[in-house]
């Protein structure tokens, strides 16, 4: 591996007022011609890092690792003679370079969320920035040459920089960009969600309810604490689908105990048992996501960004039966969301969440993405992209299933390919020790999946007598390495259900 840049630093949490910044870390040592002052950094051609982990040595030209609420601008050199600056004030981000400008929104940035940040210039000659591995921009994630030249720091603010990387490796993909984070903060990551959103044409009738008659439309399960991360043993499943006009959803949600709540005026919160849906486009500017909240009765509650004055256009049906309560939710017209409506190749955030208040108040609220706190912090939510029939999706049954007398965790879905040709797909499945971002154990394949049709597929890893820890799931194409599906959660010994 040819390194010719690879420069880290830790900076303390800066505050108002100007403290100084501390450049210490017990992983990073700086060299006499790195030029440090109390708010600034610079990296020239004769500065040099000693830093001994080859798990960072994967990325390209210039990465880092933020949190915070202030504002930091970064200049340098990008492939020799092209500069740049970086800068980040509030909620937007902004990539400037002779070749154009870049601007992604990070809408509730805070201090518990940490960024992966990552910079350069692609074979267009244009500046490429990702968050989290996610383009700003469209196109492949190519870069000619390496990081040189002067790099310079300033920032104030609640700003806290991690580590930076000067590197001439491949562009970073999300999972390398997971691996990195999990090693700086020592913890395995529940990461956001990734899921392709297939066409589909719902079932007429009340046939509408039946989940069996939404087969071709995707769906996800293992709905996790709100704020912690931790699979619930009781459940909800989602099924997703969409078309050139229209969104639909159906929930599938175990009673467990009888439902709390009653009949409510439009935008009137009912405080009892509901589920509630997220969804934002990706990067919209005016950093506007949209709310609903349903219950048993078919009461509604909408609002955009917290305004319950915005009113979308919905059909929301309800079926509760002595085991479930179903829902469908439709989302009729896209002209009330400032986006254009999605065509496939659209990306979206969004989130499934189901309110527990059955129980004397004893059921958390629960959610597909953890969001950490609070529900509405866009960063978290799962990352999704309209497919069409153009790409294959996934419908997972669940990736936790414990059991204790077999000491083994296991995951179940089905690949499913709509599209008139056959594509190989590479699934991972990965244990995770409590406490360890490394994992313990491994299960990878290749499937072929012909066209217009589906495979059922179950994975086992051994729990080697833990009762608690973490597992992901990742399914990608082979021949453009493109995310078909992403998810990860933890457990613990209340999900042992065999």
């Amino acid at each position: 591996m040819k390194i010719l840049w690879l420069c880290m630093m830790w900076l303390m949490l800066l505050r108002l007022g100007g403290q100084s910044i501390n450049w210490e870390s017990p992983l990073v040592t700086l060299s006499k011609d790195c030029r440090v002052n109390e708010k600034q950094l610079t990296l020239s051609n004769g500065c040099t890092v000693k830093f001994g982990s080859d798990e960072l040595r994967k990325s390209k030209a210039f990465c880092m690792v933020i949190s915070g609420t202030g504002k930091f601008r970064c200049s340098g050199m990008l492939d020799e003679d092209v500069p740049f600056e970086l800068q980040a004030d509030g909620n937007m981000m902004t990539l400037n370079t002779p070749g154009g400008a870049v601007r992604a929104p990070v809408y509730n940035w805070n201090l518990r969320d940490w960024r992966l940040v990552h910079i350069q210039i692609g074979k267009d000659r244009k500046p490429e920035l990702y968050l989290d591995g996610i383009a700003a921009l469209t196109g492949p994630p190519t870069a000619e040459k390496p990081v040189v030249g002067d790099f310079q720091l300033a920032a104030s603010g609640r700003i806290n920089i991690r580590e930076m990387i000067f590197d001439q490796e491949t562009t970073p993909t999300e999972d390398q960009g997971k691996r990195f984070r999990s090693m700086v903060l020592k913890v395995h990551l529940i990461e956001n969600p990734f899921m392709v959103i297939p066409e589909f044409t719902p079932p007429a009738g009340a046939d509408l309810l039946n989940p069996e008659s939404w087969r071709d439309a995707a769906m996800v399960s293992d709905f996790i604490i709100h704020g912690n991360g931790l699979k619930i043993p009781q459940q909800a499943r989602v099924w997703v689908g969409a078309d050139a006009g229209k969104f639909y959803l159906l929930y599938c949600t175990q009673l467990v105990a009888p439902l709390i709540g009653s009949k409510r005026d439009r935008d009137i919160l009912s405080g009892g048992d509901e589920i509630e849906f997220f969804f934002a486009p990706v990067y919209n500017e005016e950093f506007a996501y949209f709310q609903f909240i349903g219950n048993p009765w078919e009461s509604i509650y909408d609002a955009c960004r917290g305004d319950s004055g915005w009113n979308g256009d919905w059909t929301y049906r309800c079926r509760v039966d002595g085991e479930n309560w179903n829902a469908v939710i439709i989302l009729n017209d896209f002209k009330e969301l400032n986006a254009p409506t999605p065509l496939p190749g659209a990306c979206w955030k969004l989130n499934f969440c189901r309110n527990w208040r059955a129980g004397q108040g004893i059921f958390p609220a629960t959610e597909f993405s953890n969001t950490v706190r609070p529900y509405a912090n866009i960063n978290k939510f799962a990352n999704v992209i309209f497919g069409g029939n153009t790409l294959p999706f996934v419908r997972s049954n669940s990736i936790c299933m414990v059991d204790r007398q077999k000491s083994t965790v296991s995951a179940e879905f089905e690949l499913v390919n709509p599209t008139s040709a056959n594509v190989e797909l590479q699934v991972k499945y990965e244990y995770f020790k409590s406490g360890d971002y490394r994992p313990d154990g491994v299960v990878s394949r290749k499937v072929d999946i012909p066209a217009k049709s589906r495979k059922s597929i179950s994975l086992d890893l051994p729990l080697n007598g833990e009762l608690a820890g973490a597992v992901g799931l990742s399914v990608q194409k082979t021949d453009d390495n493109s995310l078909i599906y992403k998810q990860s959660l933890k457990f613990d010994e209340r999900n042992h259900a065999k």
